[in-house]
């Protein structure tokens, strides 16, 4: 499940995990259940990271040391998304270095929106649907109402494949043409869309799908008022 500790640090991370299973464990069982674990998490991080139901496959946890150690991690990545947020994403690059820290795990597919201010700072994010490792149950209204409702004019969506699939998916990309419509016609410009993996990131724009997109729509939708369709089509989506 990831690095794997050197003596020293597993002693070091074995007396922490210890610790936290003082008042979920049997006494009696507390180390043995902490090395167990450790060796097949290989850190402690990897814990924290994992699901409950990994956790409960894996591991000689209790329920009550699972659910705790679920309950650390939301507080854990409810933080870290906390520090994140005014954060300035000037770049494709910027883009995809964010997108990856706000994933909790990469065990089930995820879809967050990000919110923009006018200086392309983060304003606000929210992971708007979770699902299996090819869908995530995901209602269009449920994103435009976020969005509207932060008062953001700029957004940015990113969701996982916990396949490892490097690719947009032909759902990927009809999903990201209705997204472009209904940001369209509520006076929303999507910046990009970021696909990620446990590994790596990619971006709709950076190969010009989400341009070919927006163009299309530009050019074919029967729309005539230009307030609108200023928010479609714009060469470089990054540039304030």
């Amino acid at each position: 499940m990831g690095e794997r500790l050197t003596n020293n640090r597993y002693d070091q991370e074995k007396e922490v995990f210890e610790n936290f299973l003082f008042f979920t464990e049997n006494k009696q069982n507390i180390e043995s259940v902490a090395s167990e674990t450790l060796k097949k998490c290989g850190n402690i991080n990897n814990i924290f990271n994992a699901s409950a139901s990994t956790l409960s496959l894996i591991s000689p946890l209790s329920p009550k040391s699972i659910e705790l150690a679920e309950i650390t991690k939301q507080l854990k990545h409810k933080l870290a998304m906390e520090q994140l947020a005014g954060i300035k994403i000037n770049s494709t690059t910027d883009a995809k270095s964010f997108c990856k820290t706000i994933y909790p795990d990469f065990e089930t597919e995820r879809f967050f929106c990000i919110c923009l201010d006018k200086n392309n700072k983060i304003t606000g994010y929210q992971n708007l649907a979770v699902g299996h490792v090819s869908f995530a149950s995901f209602r269009m209204r449920t994103m435009i109402e976020f969005v509207l409702s932060s008062n953001c004019k700029r957004i940015i969506v990113t969701h996982s494949h916990p396949d490892g699939s490097t690719k947009f998916s032909q759902n990927d990309t009809l999903f990201t043409n209705r997204l472009v419509y209904n940001c369209m016609l509520n006076d929303i410009c999507l910046v990009d869309h970021i696909l990620v993996t446990e590994h790596e990131q990619i971006s709709m724009l950076k190969n010009a799908d989400l341009e070919n997109i927006k163009l299309d729509l530009y050019n074919n939708t029967p729309i005539t008022d230009k307030a609108h369709k200023q928010y479609l089509y714009l060469s470089d989506n990054y540039k304030i």
